[in-house]
């Protein structure tokens, strides 16, 4: 059996399979779709199944094929998931006072806090950039065991208890202003309480399908000392993995924004083996973290946050650290967006660095598959065209 690589052409985001030579295989994101995932994930790698899943961050382009491809019935055996997950994971199973809370955050950001997150396509993201207090709240907080956390919460909870997408319909007050409708336009707040609740609803959908379909749940706290996961096969780089995990007293809005912020997603890699490269799969992280990335030679990278250019410092972490640039090919998975990629991987291209698309911006071709296999100890694409950005 060959090692291959197949990004797979997902309507938006990324979903990446790896197959190694001693047949273990992993599926890193899914992507945004979660109805449509399951029939692509299978025409692009002839599967039915994966030894691991692993979910780099909460961001529906990354985390609704998840649940897609666990609702399915394609089989599993771990599922990997961002350890800040578990800060009040119990909570969001109580619906009623965790949706109320979330609406009393909401309205309680003031005016500038407000105006600040207007000029963004991902106005939840944009607040958790804002957020300084993470390391106070994970000062004041309970340790637990991380089976018993997810296994007393999911006993708990029944299969047929409503999400946080359905529970505002339940509680409506009459003071939460932007329910009226005169505000659902002109208020920001309101778009950032839908964004929020579906970020719950995310951690809900995954957490509960991994743990009644029977997959081991692994969870790993972005960290500047790297351990855990499958050593010499598929490793973090900028987490450790976590067999106590924390339960904080922040709020419920701040929660839920750290789940999802790009600086914080989960980079993995997939270290050299005797015949293959490595590969590294930066999800939307910026690299700027403290961490050794382990860059090597003929390796494949995924490009940061689908290339765009809000995270150019990682070409510059790449351009300094990297002993031979033009030896790495780079995949870029996304959707049809007119801002992406930026000019930092489009100058990768420039540089005589292989570069490759799902969908290139502005091209005529149809999205593809990006298939990577092994051949004479380098990766090769099959049947895949490099980039023609414009």
């Amino acid at each position: 059996m060959k090692s291959r690589l197949v990004a797979i052409g997902v309507t938006q985001g990324d979903a990446f399979f790896l197959e190694r030579r001693d047949g273990f295989t992993a599926l890193i994101d899914g992507g945004r779709s979660a109805s449509g995932f399951p029939a692509e994930f299978q025409r692009a790698t002839q599967r039915d199944s994966v030894d691991v899943i692993v979910c780099t961050h909460n961001d529906a382009d990354h985390a609704n094929g998840i649940i897609g491809f666990l609702q399915s019935g394609l089989r599993c055996k771990e599922v990997w998931l961002p350890a800040s997950w578990t800060d009040r994971l119990r909570d969001l199973f109580r619906p009623e006072q965790f949706t109320r809370e979330l609406v009393d955050n909401v309205m309680d950001l003031g005016e500038p806090e407000a105006s600040n997150i207007r000029e963004t396509d991902t106005l939840l993201e944009r607040l958790a950039d804002g957020y300084q207090m993470r390391d106070q709240a994970r000062n004041q907080r309970e340790t637990l065991d991380a089976e018993s956390l997810v296994e007393g919460t999911l006993e708990e909870s029944s299969d047929d208890q409503i999400g946080l997408s359905h529970y505002p319909l339940f509680c409506w007050h009459p003071d939460w202003p932007f329910f009226w409708r005169k505000f659902w336009v002109h208020d920001p707040r309101f778009r950032l309480f839908v964004e929020a609740v579906a970020a719950g609803d995310r951690i809900r959908q995954i957490t509960r399908l991994a743990f009644h379909r029977g997959c081991r749940i692994r969870w790993f706290e972005f960290s500047s000392e790297a351990e855990g996961g499958f050593p010499a096969t598929l490793v973090p780089v900028n987490a450790r993995e976590m067999q106590k995990v924390s339960v904080n007293n922040s709020t419920a809005l701040m929660y839920l924004a750290l789940t999802i912020t790009n600086r914080q997603s989960l980079v993995f890699c997939a270290p050299r083996e005797r015949t293959a490269p490595a590969i590294l799969f930066t999800a939307d992280s910026d690299l700027s973290f403290p961490n050794v990335v382990p860059w090597s030679e003929g390796m494949l990278v995924s490009a940061p946050h689908h290339g765009s250019e809000a995270n150019a410092a990682a070409y510059k972490r790449f351009r300094s650290e990297m002993p031979i640039p033009t030896s790495t090919v780079w995949l870029r998975s996304d959707g049809r967006f007119r801002s992406r990629p930026g000019s930092s991987f489009l100058g990768l291209r420039v540089s005589n660095v292989p570069v490759f698309c799902t969908l290139c911006r502005r091209a005529s071709q149809p999205k593809q598959d990006l298939l990577f296999a092994m051949s004479l100890r380098r990766w090769r694409p099959v049947n895949t065209r490099a980039c023609l950005c414009k």
